[in-house]
């Protein structure tokens, strides 16, 4: 057998793994042109490196295999699996990664789909802050790490510092997630669109600063956005809300329901239901609907009712204020009569 430098042999190896993912070694040993032993020492090195190599021993031979469509530093995706992957990657929202991946994947695809798979498909859109902040409220999500961010409030008006735990990532739109408020030590909804700033704390400055990372129960997160509707959760508990929808109307609520909401058929059209703390989303939701919604449950009626008034007497002030030059030329043209 000849000599060969251990990088030659490295490199040789590697290419025979890549054509086929499964030697026998003395096999291996006749492709490369070494000994069996030499075969045998280099892939131990190998595998002791990191390479996945796996060893099997079925007397008298041995056979080395590394896992099917195993690249050094990426996964090999062919045929059909790399249209799946352009199909996911264009029903995603739109960024500057994305648009990366897909100009690396769609020329491997032919012609005729990538033209029709490009302009067909319309993806949703992330604002330019969610595009800022998105990737870093999911590295919070991923790596356990104290989130801290400065945050715009909607009721106050104003942007606070906050630090939170982050459990679970909604990419929407519009893109939300739930995490543990450190301010407060409940979980809460925060729009990703709000976040004006953030970055991830390092544990050991985390843990000094009395902010260390704050786990949740998967079960209490998951009861926290099934009584949550619309990303709203009032902190309050869950109470179960009705609303009845005359036909023909139901059919489009039907297939518009908020996530979180129930519907069974019932004489004439549906009855909706949720459990949940957001009665007033459910409320606006019943509003919208105008007559063709009846709700079942007085504390929905009553918040219908409330909402509905305050319409109404909007709408009549603004009424009022648009009709009044019309009335006062009437009244000067009847005096002048």
């Amino acid at each position: 057998m000849g000599q060969r430098s251990g990088t030659e042999t490295v490199v040789l190896l590697l290419r025979a793994f890549l054509d086929h993912n499964v030697w026998k070694q003395a096999d291996l040993a006749r492709h490369a042109g070494i000994a069996s032993e030499a075969v045998k020492r280099r892939l131990e090195e190998m595998q002791a490196a990191g390479f996945p190599f796996e060893r099997e021993v079925e007397h008298p031979h041995v056979y080395w295999s590394l896992p099917k469509n195993w690249i050094p530093g990426g996964v090999a995706v062919t045929g059909e699996d790399v249209l799946g992957l352009v199909r996911i990657l264009l029903r995603t929202p739109e960024s500057p990664v994305r648009d990366r991946l897909l100009e690396r994947l769609l020329p491997n695809i032919p012609d005729a789909v990538r033209d029709a798979a490009a302009d067909a498909v319309d993806a949703p859109s992330l604002t330019a802050r969610e595009q800022k902040f998105l990737a870093i409220v999911e590295d919070a999500a991923r790596t356990k790490a104290t989130l801290r961010f400065d945050y715009y409030t909607a009721s106050s008006g104003r942007d606070g510092a906050r630090h939170a735990s982050v459990h679970r990532v909604r990419v929407g739109p519009p893109a939300r997630f739930v995490a543990t408020c450190h301010r407060s030590g409940a979980l809460k909804w925060f729009r990703v669109e709000n976040v004006r700033d953030a970055r991830l704390l390092d544990a050991s400055v985390a843990s000094a600063g009395g902010e260390a990372y704050r786990p949740a129960r998967e079960s209490d997160v998951d009861a926290f956005i099934d009584e949550s509707l619309d990303g709203f959760h009032a902190n309050t508990d869950p109470e179960e809300l009705s609303f009845f929808v005359r036909s023909p109307e139901a059919n489009w609520v039907a297939r518009n329901l908020l996530p979180g909401m129930k519907l069974e058929d019932t004489v004439g059209g549906i009855r909706v239901s949720a459990k949940t703390t957001a009665r007033i989303v459910v409320a606006r939701y019943v509003v919208g609907l105008g007559e063709a919604a009846t709700p079942e449950t007085p504390e929905l009626a009553a918040a219908v009712a409330d909402l509905a008034r305050g319409a109404l007497a909007q709408a009549v002030s603004v009424a009022d204020t648009s009709a009044a030059p019309e009335d006062a030329d009437d009244a000067s043209d009847d005096s002048q009569v």
